[in-house]
């Protein structure tokens, strides 16, 4: 009688498994790599996160009483949402899409911004304050005053210096982003909101909602030195840089539309029409797509930055604002693996195939014990078709080749992998894989074997 192979069932439907298994990785990190925007629904007291690359809404967090603000983490792992109405700062875990924690704040935060040194900075328009919040521990570690009614802040790209838009005070407090103290006051239009810093640390742009223009800043001598008139009645609410920071980008509460300005002339060089009542505006990490909500649509319009037109409307909830910055760069790929990396894989390929040599050894001991009372006959019959020592070293062509195409198979699919997650093939990925497919092939060779 020979022993049943307790290993034949799992390996016939091992390839299944396997296929599974990859399906189901390729799934989790298309899930974990891709780019999210945070919508603030202020009327629904929640957040719509929607996936860029489809332009859907794929989830919907609550957060607190009126949000308005969003500011992300520059690595992408967490988002702020300012609750105007609940006086706090909602964290939420890109990860996981769920609520960290919950800070309180002042009275009525709006503007949110994070800075490289580790802090968020509030707004705080009901109590004419800025909280700073430490990003390692989540909590207020400073109050700054500032001018009445604060509703924008911005973060020059060193973190050295912090710009607050005072709505009614009509200026912008400039704080120092180390000390968290006051520098200066500057005077700009009448009743300031939106406010960026240009990549390049250069000037400041205010948007004056009331006198429909946008101041434009010297950060080094602090004062205004270009007025650029946005069009009459047109509201400018938020503002957004190009990539590049060559051009900016002007919600019109007033007029349904997106004001382009050339940065480097400050003077308006085109517009673009969206939905009715936009706020808040945001730019991709690669700068290829603007983000714009619609307060009174209920919409966000996905412009596409080079044609400077609206390429997708996505539904969210009611009165929509994202006063900030709302998308997350995308996550970086890993480091592509080293030579001596893929050397690890190669050793773990031969442990897995000296294992399978003992199992095989088992199940040629146990077939030889169980036929060795029936006489010699069946004893030679137990036997199987080649010696322990070719298991190291096998000649059965058929089973031999039969494992060819499972090994390319692997091969293929981590190549593809790679060209996948990591954009490129570098030369000793085929160094790697080429010291990987002989040492696959012995591995489902084996496998054929406990099979038999």
């Amino acid at each position: 009688m020979i022993a049943k192979n307790p290993f034949k069932a799992f390996f016939n439907k091992g390839g299944k498994i396997a296929a599974c298994v990859l399906i189901l990785l390729f799934a989790a990190w298309q899930m974990i790599a891709q780019p999210y925007a945070f919508i603030p629904n202020s009327a629904d007291n929640n957040v719509s996160v929607i996936n860029l690359p489809t332009n859907s809404v794929t989830a919907t967090i609550p957060v607190g009483l009126s949000p308005f603000g969003v500011a992300v983490s520059q690595d992408g792992t967490r988002t702020y949402v300012t609750n105007q109405s609940s006086s706090s700062v909602s964290v939420i875990d890109v990860g996981t899409l769920s609520v960290l924690t919950t800070i309180g704040v002042g009275s009525a935060p709006e503007g949110i911004a994070v800075s490289p040194l580790g802090k968020v900075y509030v707004a705080n328009a009901g109590t004419g304050d800025v909280s700073v919040i430490s990003t390692a521990t989540n909590l207020v570690i400073a109050t700054v005053p500032v001018g009445t009614a604060p509703h924008g802040v911005a973060v020059s790209p060193d973190g050295t210096n912090v710009y607050v838009s005072n709505f009614s005070s009509g200026n912008v407090t400039c704080i120092n982003g180390n000390t968290d103290a006051v520098i200066t006051t500057i005077p700009v239009g009448v009743g300031p909101q939106g406010i960026q810093v240009n990549p390049f640390g250069t000037a400041v742009y205010v948007a004056n909602r009331f006198s429909s223009t946008i101041s434009v800043i010297n950060t080094s001598t602090n004062l205004v030195i270009s007025t650029i008139n946005n069009g009459p009645g047109t509201i400018p609410y938020d503002m957004a840089f190009s990539s590049l920071g060559t051009s900016l980008f002007v919600s019109n509460l007033g007029a349904a539309s997106v004001t382009v300005i050339n940065a480097i002339t400050n003077t308006v060089s085109g517009n673009i029409p969206v939905g009715n009542g936009p706020r808040g505006v945001s730019i991709s990490s690669d700068g290829t797509n603007l983000l714009v909500t619609n307060g009174t649509d209920g919409t966000v319009s996905i412009i596409d930055a080079a044609l400077l037109a609206v390429s997708a409307t996505v539904p969210v909830g009611n009165v929509p604002i994202a006063f900030g910055t709302a998308m997350t760069p995308p996550p970086p790929p890993p480091p592509i693996p080293t030579l001596g990396q893929w050397g690890l894989i190669l050793l773990g390929i031969c442990i897995v195939s000296f294992g399978l040599v003992a199992l095989l050894n088992l199940q040629f001991q146990q077939n030889f014990e169980l036929t060795a009372g029936n006489g010699a006959a069946a004893k030679h019959t137990a036997m199987p078709g080649w010696s322990v020592g070719q298991m190291f070293f096998p000649f059965q062509k058929s089973d031999w080749w039969r494992s060819l195409p499972r090994a390319s198979l692997v091969i293929a699919t981590g190549f593809g992998l790679i060209q996948l997650v990591w954009g490129e093939i570098v030369a000793h990925d085929i160094v790697g894989m080429a010291l990987v497919l002989p040492m696959a092939m012995y591995m489902f060779y084996l496998l054929e074997q406990l099979k038999k």
